[in-house]
């Protein structure tokens, strides 16, 4: 029998895998996931900064109405900003306001309105938090009116020039000592609505409401905002005033204020108006007799005159003369006896004290006229 012979052939056991490309795939991985930890799951802010707290004008209008600062977010990681940022102000310990801000950039500005914080002068702490971080940096506020004071005056009108009566409001301020800065209206009346009311000597009300100096520049170091009485009795006049700061919260006790003494009351008597001094000539002869003509009238509807008087300069003497109408037209006539140079004065006097007036409401005019009195 025969036995083929086999052939045995050597198998090779298989190649092993190399362990440097998976220690290189698993490093790769392990970098990506930190890469994608930090640029999509790291947003911690780290730093927060409150920046350079100012008054602004929002509206464009050329007054202040809110405060602007910078929120400074410095965080770790790569991914962008996409965080509520919490604003708390507080005044003397208190919280005045609290609100939350997104903040998408490192920088951003905030605006916050006046009327939803300040609720007087003072110092104002701003406070910023981002997670665990937060800053915080002083406001003072100066523009706020605590009470008011208010006159009933006659003057010059301003816009006119014509004399008149009027009520006067001067909103009054307490700063206090710590504040370090000025009381400052310039760039914030045009919130104070003010409203007066006043009363004429028949019972008749007039109100009156707008805001400071809606009618008039403001003058520097002109705080008062006048309201012209347009009634032309004389008589006594009444006059109650407020002011709105539509600056300060609805609840501060400041938000709308009042004159310190209350209300006010004067005794309004316009002056006379002498309208004609006329000299017939400013150049006469000794113990020529010269002639004089004067025209008076009271703008007062219920008023009068009640005499003139005239001073000749010639002697001590002042010589009067009862009037009995409204207007009224008198003619006069002097001699002079010396030679010289006279001032003719002539006054007239109206009848407040007819009207329920005591004697020091009197209203007089006066005019004066000069004539040379020579030999030839």
């Amino acid at each position: 029998m025969t036995v083929d012979a086999v052939e045995v052939q050597e198998m090779q056991p298989p190649r092993g895998l190399s362990l440097g490309p998976i220690i290189a795939i698993v490093v790769a991985l392990i970098l990506l996931s930190s890469f994608m930890f930090f640029l999509f799951w790291s947003p911690d802010v780290k730093v927060v900064s409150v920046i350079n707290p100012e008054d602004v004008d929002t509206n464009g209008d050329g007054g202040y109405d809110s405060i602007r600062f910078t929120l400074v977010s410095v965080k770790d990681g790569f991914r962008g900003l996409d965080e509520s940022a919490r604003i708390t102000i507080r005044h003397e310990g208190q919280v005045v306001h609290s609100a939350d801000k997104n903040v998408k950039n490192e920088q951003t500005y905030v605006d916050i309105k006046y009327d939803s914080f300040v609720v007087g002068n003072g110092l104002y702490e701003i406070e910023a938090s981002v997670g665990d971080a937060s800053d915080k940096s002083d406001y003072i506020a100066a523009f706020v009116p605590t009470s008011l004071n208010m006159t009933i005056q006659e003057m010059t009108d301003p816009l006119t020039g014509e004399y008149a009566a009027f009520v006067v409001v001067t909103p009054l301020f307490s700063l206090g000592e710590s504040i370090g800065k000025g009381f400052n209206i310039e760039r914030f009346h045009k919130a104070y609505q003010m409203s007066v009311l006043i009363t004429d000597p028949n019972g008749e009300e007039l109100g009156i409401s707008r805001y400071m100096h809606e009618e008039r520049d403001l003058n520097d170091g002109n705080y008062s905002e006048i309201f012209r009485i347009t009634s032309g009795i004389m008589g006594w006049y009444g006059a109650s005033a407020s002011m709105v700061n539509q600056h300060v919260k609805a609840d501060s006790q400041y938000r709308t204020i009042y004159p310190e003494g209350g209300d006010a009351t004067r005794f309004i008597n316009r002056p006379p108006v002498i309208t004609q001094f006329n000299v017939v000539t400013s150049r006469i002869r000794v113990n020529q007799e010269m002639e004089v003509t004067c025209r008076a009238l009271d703008p007062d509807s219920n008023g009068g005159l009640t005499s003139l008087m005239i001073n000749w300069d010639d002697d001590d003497e002042i010589y009067e003369y009862e009037l009995t109408t409204n207007p009224a037209t008198i003619n006069l006539k002097h001699t002079y006896t010396k030679v010289g140079r006279y001032n003719i004065t002539v006054s007239v006097a109206d009848n407040g004290p007819a009207i329920g007036a005591d004697m020091n409401h009197i209203r007089f005019a006066s005019s004066f006229r000069i004539v040379e009195v020579n030999l030839i």
